[in-house]
């Protein structure tokens, strides 16, 4: 286990926060690729609750994804 895997609890639904980050990294995701054209590259480093990479995914024709933490 990585020292980023320690964060994994911060993730969670059930965390204080996670509507407040749903609404943000969702807005967030809507902003970025209404900027761009579907046909760019987009390398994303760190996936998080995973929100913008199911938004970029679907949006985008060629995404990639570094993540630093097996578990997250």
């Amino acid at each position: 286990m990585n020292k980023l895997d320690n964060s994994l609890s911060a993730y969670s639904i059930d965390k204080l926060y996670y509507f407040d980050e749903n609404i943000t990294l969702n807005w967030y995701a809507k902003r970025i690729a209404d900027k761009f054209s579907r046909n760019i590259s987009v390398l994303d480093l760190g996936l998080g609750h995973g929100i913008t990479a199911n938004y970029f995914a679907k949006h985008f024709s060629d995404y990639t994804v570094l993540e630093g933490s097996q578990q997250i």
